[in-house]
């Protein structure tokens, strides 16, 4: 992952959205501040149902009233996105509420006498300023959506990804200081309330913060928002059809369990990728006479069992290398590192430091006290320590993705594995998994045997060179108790 990318991307991202929304800000003002204006008796206008929310039919019917034309598929949008906290995609509407917060001016403090009384009726040159609001509105969706894009086109970059750069702490969220934070680091100037802006289009809660499931949901806002665009553009005798919005939902789902899938081909290649990070971080490890991996061991070893619960292994993560994992990670390195999974062994243990093909060569003899390590060598600890805990958990995403489908038979995957010209064979070398990977790659140099043994390395359980169905059921099968 490249931080570089990252960053630059999660900038552009906030600079689409407060650029956009100060654009918006002038006529939303005038709409507050004009005498004549009311929230509640627009809402009344649009909802001629009178039933206390307006849907995209309201809205569709008000605008044509006003002479202006918006597509449905581009309303749907706008409501499934600020009415989301109450609505799903097949029965989407604003409340009265949400219809207001949509319209209300970020950037304005209003005062006691910008609160008006009841007004009957709203005439047409302001009912025309609210339709440019809506339709600006929509743009800014749009904006919003193609700048996400940069994050997830490629599958480079995950929502945990954002969460990890703002809150390196661990926690699962990022707040208002942590986003100023940020923007003060990479000059993105804040002036006259903007972080508002950002929390609104965000979503943050009341005490503004955004949780990590409320970033999904604003992924999920990107997959729909693209979906809804590309059917605006290549349905357009549909998309003002109240009978399309139908065939518009179902496009949305498939849109949405589509880019949530990998299949085989992309599951191997990525988790190769990432074991090759881990593998090149614990040669680094290796040649350093400095770290020891017995001497670790027993930094951890608290309870002198010769093991490593969980709690001791959290806890000296923090206490010793300022590293904050979650339980999610810790259970995953157990998972992955130890067939007992409540404590690591020593044998366990080193897997985590040493390269796989090292293994067999014996532990390392130098005995070095602790203060006598560099600083160096403790930031490549505190480095092969906190990636293992990423990738991991990155891995492990993976394997949802992969698996994520109802129809997914392991059996037919480690069939297509193995190849049609090994009909009889019952486990796969590493000859067949170098041919399937090969058959499908775009850029086949990238391809060595050194990551070909790699993903050996971490799906060949028995150690037979070979990989067996059982290996292969699991070395893919996520943990019962992960949640994504």
């Amino acid at each position: 992952m490249s931080k570089t990318l990252l960053i630059s991307n999660l900038k552009n991202l906030l600079l689409t959205i407060i650029n956009g929304a100060k654009f918006l800000e002038k006529p939303k003002i005038s709409l507050f501040k004009n005498p004549q204006f009311n929230y509640d008796t627009l809402c009344k206008l649009i909802d001629k149902k009178k039933i206390g929310v307006i849907t995209v039919t309201d809205l569709y019917n008000f605008l044509i009233s006003n002479s202006v034309k918006i597509p449905i598929s581009l309303l749907q949008l706008l409501i499934i996105h600020f009415g989301m906290q109450n609505s799903s995609i097949n029965d989407s509407f604003l409340t009265y509420n949400d219809f207001k917060q949509l319209l209300f001016p970020k950037t304005y403090i209003a005062s006691k006498v910008d609160f008006k009384e009841n007004i009957e009726n709203i005439d047409f040159d302001l009912q025309q300023i609210f339709s440019k609001v809506i339709l600006n509105e929509i743009k800014l969706i749009t904006n919003i959506s193609f700048s996400l894009d940069k994050f997830f086109e490629d599958q480079i970059f995950t929502v945990y990804d954002i969460i990890k750069l703002l809150n390196p702490n661990g926690a699962n969220y990022i707040n208002e200081n942590m986003l100023e934070k940020f923007c003060l680091d990479y000059n993105i100037e804040l002036y006259h309330n903007e972080m508002k802006i950002i929390l609104y289009y965000l979503k943050a809660d009341e005490n503004r913060k955004i949780s990590y499931s409320q970033l999904k949901n604003i992924f999920k806002l990107f997959v729909v928002s693209k979906e809804m665009i590309n059917f605006n553009k290549n349905n357009t005798n549909l998309s003002n059809s109240f009978d399309s919005l139908n065939l518009l939902k179902q496009g949305i789902k498939n849109q949405i369990e589509k880019y949530q899938k990998i299949n085989l081909h992309q599951f191997l290649l990525s988790v190769i990728q990432y074991e090759t990070i881990l593998y090149n971080l614990r040669k680094q490890v290796y040649i350093n006479n400095e770290i020891i991996p017995i001497e670790l061991f027993y930094i951890f070893d608290k309870d002198e069992q010769n093991m490593i619960t969980k709690d001791n292994f959290k806890n000296t993560l923090y206490n010793e290398f300022n590293i904050s994992p979650t339980n999610v990670e810790i259970n995953l390195v157990f998972h992955n590192y130890s067939d007992n999974e409540d404590y690591l062994i020593y044998n366990d243990f080193k897997k985590m430091l040493i390269p796989f093909d090292q293994l067999d060569k014996g532990d390392k003899l130098i005995e070095l006290n602790s203060e006598e390590i560099s600083n160096d060598s403790k930031q490549l600890i505190i480095q092969i320590f906190q990636a293992t805990l990423t990738l991991e958990e990155k891995i492990e995403k993976l394997k949802m993705q992969y698996v994520n489908n109802k129809n997914f038979s392991p059996y037919e995957e480690f069939l297509i594995l193995k190849g049609q010209g090994f009909p009889k064979a019952r486990k796969i070398d590493k000859r067949m998994v170098y041919n399937f990977l090969v058959a499908g790659a775009d850029k086949k140099d990238n391809l060595t045997e050194l990551g070909i043994n790699i993903l050996f390395s971490r799906f060949d359980y028995d150690q037979d060179l070979m990989l067996s169905y059982e290996d292969f059921v699991k070395g893919i099968s996520p943990i019962n108790n992960y949640q994504i």
